[in-house]
């Protein structure tokens, strides 16, 4: 039979089938929170929404022969959806984030392991400056973060970024191997340091001043550079500028929107506090 005959049909719709449409009427159409679990009772997504009545009628109705592949899994794998309502949108999402945490459902992808969320670490002494990045916090240590977007490609810039600029030269070739690889080295010393630059190292992982940047562009604007080399510090410093954005600065604006005094956001906190400060946006489709 040709398939565009079948929309002549009623569309199949197996969660009114399993679940019985008065579940679905019966949602309250408040914020709130959902889980949805599959016949071993594990739980295999949870979402959040404004409306919870809208958001679990958009599943009952899905149209599995024009909805994406993840959503007709999902739809065909769901036995049971439990959900709890909350005063306000904002308190649905903290509350969906804290959920993710404890049960990192299959089916959801975005916060569901805070713990690769990373820090960056300065150790100055008179040894030097080390720089190094991890995925814990340590109150003991000069930290910055919890950094989420672009941290592995940003931490990979700021290393490259800071060799040019602590020893004065914009030759690719005289980047040490830990530093030149696409994934760098955790950990990497400097031997000698310039304050100034540290300074203005520090206030960049802060998110408080683009100073290292400008340093950065300074340094390679009147150089001397082959084609590679162009194209190299270029794409180093796009990926410095997008990293400064998507963590230092965010978790600066952060701090300051909710009255933190502290200079490091740790990851549950880093989660939540972007769940609370994450605006409503459109959902193209019923599972993200």
């Amino acid at each position: 039979m040709d398939s565009v005959q079948l929309h002549l049909f009623e569309p199949h719709k197996p969660l009114a089938i399993r679940l019985g449409s008065d579940f679905f009427s019966a949602a309250p159409p408040e914020p709130g929170v959902y889980v949805m679990t599959d016949c071993n009772e594990r739980v295999i997504y949870i979402g959040q929404s404004g409306n919870l009545r809208a958001r679990l009628g958009s599943y009952k109705n899905a149209r599995l022969d024009r909805a994406s592949r993840k959503t007709v899994r999902l739809v065909h794998n769901v036995e049971r959806i439990a959900y709890e309502t909350c005063p306000t949108v904002e308190a649905a999402r903290v509350r969906e984030a804290e959920l993710l945490r404890v049960h990192r459902p299959r089916f959801n992808r975005v916060g569901t392991y805070p713990r690769a969320y990373t820090f960056i670490t300065l150790r100055a002494s008179v040894g030097g400056l080390e720089v190094s990045r991890g995925n814990e916090f340590d109150p003991a240590a000069e930290q910055y973060g919890a950094f989420k977007a672009l941290a592995l490609p940003g931490y990979a810039a700021l290393l490259r970024s800071l060799w040019f600029l602590q020893y004065e030269c914009v030759e690719v070739s005289s980047l040490p191997r830990q530093v030149a690889q696409e994934k760098p080295t955790r950990s990497f010393l400097f031997s000698t340091f310039n304050p100034e630059l540290l300074a203005d190292l520090r206030q960049f992982l802060l998110g408080t001043t683009e100073h290292l940047i400008a340093r950065v562009k300074e340094n390679i604007s009147h150089a001397p550079l082959s084609a590679f080399e162009t194209a190299f510090h270029t794409d180093t410093l796009n990926t410095l500028e997008s990293f400064f954005q998507a963590g230092p600065v965010r978790n600066c604006e952060l701090r300051e929107r909710f009255g933190i005094e502290s200079s490091v956001l740790q990851q549950e906190q880093l989660d939540d506090l972007l769940a609370s400060s994450r605006r409503r946006s459109v959902r193209n489709s019923v599972v993200q």
